[in-house]
């Protein structure tokens, strides 16, 4: 077995041979609005050869025969979104809890402002303006599956292939000045915000897959794919109070609040907390918070110092959050890096609590998950551990001794991680420790989190309530001195 460092330089070099492999060829979709009457032009798809300098774009006419097209300076490329809309006003009317459908949500890079088309049975198309009587509800809502769904970008189709989930965020991330839902936040820091993202899953989704085009050049494919659909920022007022209403219309009553880590992007952080309420069946609201990590290998340490700078807001958002909801149980969710925010905010809690404040927000965390902690050992030891500790909240810790980012970070700090357990376990009394080493067999074996099927399965149980690891399956009893952990069984 080589040393961490030669590991962690392997891994980096895999990472390079990766970066450089040729991408083959690949078709995307486009569609195009004509920026003088407004029509759209359907039916164009952007080729990208291997060799290719520049892809080949073109249209299909009405015959099914495609040519070469040139946008010039009368057609915009623009993003076409399905949505569906419920009345929430009080026009007698109209009636409240009217459903339209059949719309789409169009948006270009030389026009911000979104336009709205709704179509008739006919596939006739108006102009529609939502204004702020009319609210966005899931495709897959019954309601509009009534609608008997077509595909307006294509003139007809069968009902779409995957399902919506709607995650609610905040963010400390300034907005690019892209409309794409992928390219709408970047890596740098901003203001805190809030909003609400819709993703798909596809309907042959595989539990543990976050599943993406091979190459990144290849279009995702919504039906195949973990999909960011949309991206809608709000007010804090109006963000609120429809996570308030959408809490009260929930199965029950709970939040579940995912931190990432190192290296991850708003679209793969609102895509990884879609997947993780799918896979997890959570009854409650799904909500992500997202620091502004650059998302890019090359900048962990510009991702520690916003980790850092990132607090105070992750600390209000979720005081926000336990306080304006109305939730009753709030789980807490951290990834690798993002352990580091999390931990802090909460400890800045248990300070609040010893001086008698935020008592109410505290009694809202029912279970803190810390996965595979990018933190010190040795500190989360002797100071963050007890200071979890003070909130009364559970707290359970997923580490493995396979993880090779951990094992980098290790490299690059000297000491020992807290999610890393080749260097022995740190059981702390009051803290579920539970080794993962023998379940997780990915390349990196660091997202094991959402990646692994023993893993959310296990997490599953411990949001329903089974809060002693001996309640679930799978787990050994395992010992260091007086000091009880816990083990997933070998996968046979």
């Amino acid at each position: 077995m080589p040393n961490n460092a030669i590991r962690s330089f392997f891994i980096f070099q895999i990472f390079l041979m990766i970066a450089v492999l040729p991408c083959s060829a690949g078709k995307e979709d486009v569609y195009f609005r004509n920026k003088t009457d407004g029509s759209i032009k359907k039916n164009c798809f952007r080729i990208q050869g291997r060799h290719d300098a520049f892809p080949v774009l073109k249209c299909m006419d009405e015959n099914g025969v495609a040519s070469e097209f040139e946008p010039g300076d009368v057609w915009e490329e623009v993003e076409i979104i399905p949505l569906c809309f419920e009345y929430t006003g009080n026009d007698p009317a109209i009636g409240k809890g009217t459903v339209r459908g059949r719309c789409v949500k169009i948006a270009g890079k030389e026009n911000p402002e979104p336009l709205y088309r709704c179509f008739d049975e006919e596939m006739n198309q108006t102009d529609f303006d939502p204004g702020a009587d009319w609210r966005e509800i899931p495709m897959t809502d019954e309601r509009c599956k009534a609608f008997a769904w077509k595909d307006v970008l294509r003139g007809g189709g069968t009902e779409k292939k995957y399902v919506e989930v709607q995650v609610f965020y905040g963010t400390d991330r300034k907005r690019s000045g892209s409309p794409k839902p992928a390219k709408f936040y970047g890596g740098d820091r901003g203001k805190l915000e809030y909003g609400k993202c819709k993703v798909s899953i596809p309907e042959d989704h595989r539990m543990g897959k976050l599943e993406s085009p091979l190459w990144k050049k290849y279009k995702q494919n919504p039906e195949k794919h973990v999909v960011l659909l949309s991206v809608n920022p709000q007010g804090k007022e109006l963000f609120f109070g429809e996570l308030k209403k959408e809490m009260q219309q929930a199965k029950g009553r709970q939040a579940l609040v995912f931190v990432h880590g190192f290296n991850v992007t708003f679209e793969d952080a609102a895509r990884r907390t879609a997947q993780m309420a799918y896979d997890l069946q959570f009854a409650g609201l799904p909500l992500f918070y997202s620091w502004p990590s650059e998302g890019d290998m090359k900048k962990y340490v510009v991702d520690e110092t916003n980790v850092r700078w990132t607090v105070p807001h992750l600390k209000n958002f979720l005081e926000d959050v336990a306080l304006q909801t109305g939730a009753e149980d709030i789980f807490l969710i951290a990834h690798s890096m993002g352990n580091r925010a999390l931990t802090a905010a909460l400890g800045l809690f248990a300070d609040d609590v010893e001086k008698g404040r935020n008592e109410k927000t505290v009694s809202g965390f029912k279970e803190i998950i810390l996965a595979a902690p990018d933190i010190d050992a040795e500190i989360f030891k002797r100071d963050i551990a007890p200071a979890l500790l003070r909130l009364g909240a559970g707290v359970t810790l997923y580490a493995s001794s396979e993880d090779m980012a951990l094992k980098a970070s290790e490299t690059l700090h000297k000491y020992p991680r807290a999610g890393d357990t080749d260097n022995g376990v740190i059981p702390v009394p009051g803290i579920h420790f539970i080794d993962v080493s023998d379940v997780d067999t990915s390349f990196m074996e660091h997202s094991y989190y959402g990646d692994n099927v023993s893993v959310i399965t296990d997490i599953f149980y411990l949001l329903r309530g089974l809060k002693k690891p001996s309640e679930r399956s799978n787990l050994k009893n395992m010992k260091k001195g007086s000091r009880v952990y816990w083990k997933f069984g070998k996968v046979k």
